[in-house]
């Protein structure tokens, strides 16, 4: 009868490990434990927070709207979300050289900016006021999608070259 905790809220848990793991985390190990209690610590009141919320709410509305196959793909392709990946398209994307797609990288923040830059220039904004708009948003989608390492490379990568564009530089 354990208390059921709401997505998004933080959580306290005492666990007893039933065996010692020798592996990392990043090895695809995976620690088995007990739960011997667990107390919600109800909504985290902070900027990254309302972020995983709304990361949470995307990927609800795309599972309303779209099911099967096409679910998987734009979970993957929007939120490098992966879990619920069936592994028929994980051969097809693999076969084909794609499956980095289904991975937050440097593609998706190129493509956003290539998008932001793109519509800040049909309100005929400077390409400079452009780039400075564009900053914002790749603050806030590092937040959504959980700023791991590579999100943070990708977002100082992307940054670097909207600010050769600022400082006219080639880059």
């Amino acid at each position: 009868d354990m208390e059921v905790i709401p997505e998004g809220n933080r959580f306290e848990a005492v666990v007893i490990l039933e065996e010692e793991e020798k592996q990392y985390w990043s090895d695809g190990s995976v620690l088995t434990a007990q739960v011997q209690e667990i107390r919600d610590l109800g909504l985290e009141s902070s900027l990254q927070a309302d972020c995983l919320r709304l990361r949470i709410l995307a990927q609800k509305r795309i599972e309303s709207l779209f099911h099967g196959k096409s679910e998987e793909i734009l979970q993957g392709l929007l939120l490098g979300e992966k879990a619920e990946l069936s592994a028929e398209v994980e051969e097809v994307f693999l076969k084909s050289g794609s499956l980095h797609l289904l991975t937050v990288s440097g593609f998706h923040f190129s493509m956003m900016a290539a998008g932001l830059f793109l519509c800040f220039r049909v309100l005929q904004f400077n390409p400079k006021i452009c780039s400075l708009f564009c900053f914002p948003f790749f603050f806030f989608f590092c937040l959504v999608e959980g700023a791991t390492v590579s999100i943070q490379r990708a977002a100082v990568m992307t940054v670097l070259a909207l600010l050769a564009t600022i400082f006219e530089r080639d880059y």
